[in-house]
């Protein structure tokens, strides 16, 4: 109750408001499809690029939240981030952490509604992936979510492939068509991208460096490279400090024997860090658990087989 009280003064609505559109790619991508449902021109637009379909799932997405903006104000897309981040919430349960258990619910008061949804959509695909009692909602909702973001859904395509939990390898056929729709998402960014670097597009080139190199342009474009260069300190730190934790927690967690599925998780998720957009974000989740230890809990133990003397 506090946190929705606290929210009615700082949370302004889902998509926050910008002097300009082109302040917000995000908002301009959303309100570019709306405008070719109107029109019935959908198909005509993914004529001149796939990355149309990923936009058009992105607008799927979030439209519950700005119906409710339009309808309810910024109450009810307060409520209803709330009610996405419940469940994560309850699998963070942690004796003597309530405090850090809980903190997610105040995250809709520090990041946009995007923002919060992509650290929401890793978070559920986790759950789905490690938890025997998840149900498949999980999944193809966290996908959903996760798709807002390019970069988060390379954390959730390598989380598809190496997370493996033996309680639930039944998933296998949900995980394969779960893997083929990110392979999609994530064919039609690169291609979008690989597109506007050749032809030069604005957007699309090297930041602060001069290099026709694919790869070290989208390096360059980084979220911890251009914070240092841009001088957002306090950022970059944060995010130097974020690497930094998560690192000595893997070095820790190399002499867990329980601890083989949290590894996975966090290498899954820590480039992020390295690149463009929200992929930083999609640690939100992973980090917390790994700092009240619920990931540690999830791992099964390797039990030795009895031999016989």
């Amino acid at each position: 109750m506090a946190v929705l009280l606290v929210g009615l003064r700082v949370h302004v609505g889902f998509l926050p408001p910008v002097e300009s559109l082109a302040d917000d790619g995000f908002q301009s991508q959303m309100l570019y499809v709306l405008a070719l449902l109107q029109e019935g021109n959908v198909v005509e637009g993914a004529a001149e690029g796939s990355l149309i379909w990923v936009h058009l799932g992105r607008l799927f997405a979030v439209a519950p939240f700005i119906g409710l903006d339009a309808v309810v104000g910024p109450l009810g897309s307060m409520v209803l981030l709330e009610l996405a981040l419940l469940p994560l919430v309850l699998a963070s349960g942690a004796p003597g952490r309530r405090v850090l258990t809980l903190a997610p619910l105040a995250l809709p008061l520090a990041l946009s509604g995007r923002s919060v949804l992509v650290a929401v959509g890793v978070g559920y695909v986790i759950l789905y992936l490690v938890r025997s009692d998840s149900r498949s909602w999980l999944l193809w909702l966290g996908i959903a979510f996760a798709n807002l973001s390019s970069a988060s859904m390379i954390a959730v395509a390598t989380l598809l492939i190496f997370v493996r939990q033996p309680a639930v390898s039944r998933r296998q056929g949900a995980r394969l068509l779960a893997l083929v729709l990110v392979g999609l998402s994530l064919a039609a960014s690169i291609i979008d991208k690989l597109g506007g670097f050749q032809s030069g597009a604005e957007g699309y080139g090297a930041h602060s460096i001069e290099s026709n190199n694919l790869l070290l342009a989208v390096l360059s474009r980084g979220t911890l490279l251009v914070s240092l260069v841009e001088g957002q300190y306090a950022r970059s730190v944060a995010y130097l400090l974020v690497a930094g934790y998560l690192l000595y927690k893997l070095m820790v967690l190399l002499r867990n024997p329980r601890a083989v599925l949290a590894r996975r998780i966090i290498l899954c998720c820590i480039p992020g860090v390295f690149l463009e957009g929200l992929g930083v974000v999609a640690l939100l989740f992973p980090l917390l658990w790994l700092i009240t230890g619920t990931l540690t809990q999830w791992s099964p133990v390797k039990r030795r087989t009895p031999t016989l003397t």
